[in-house]
């Protein structure tokens, strides 16, 4: 769902929002190594979305614009 929101950004000609989502989604995926379930991790999905929404507000001051 989130990586959609992202398509719907980029439609939207919001890239820079899109690619600080998709940027915090796969460096929660790829470097937190932090999976749901359904993906055959065993975080949840409020632990998910706390690692992205951290990543996003570390990220700097285009998430002041927010």
């Amino acid at each position: 769902m989130l990586l959609a929101s992202c398509l719907m950004l980029d439609h939207l000609k919001l890239h820079d929002y899109a690619n600080m989502i998709r940027g915090a989604i796969l460096t929660t995926m790829n470097e937190t190594r932090l999976h749901t379930v359904d993906i055959g991790g065993q975080g949840t999905t409020s632990e998910v979305v706390q690692s992205i929404m951290r990543i996003i507000q570390s990220s700097g001051p285009l998430t002041t614009e927010i």
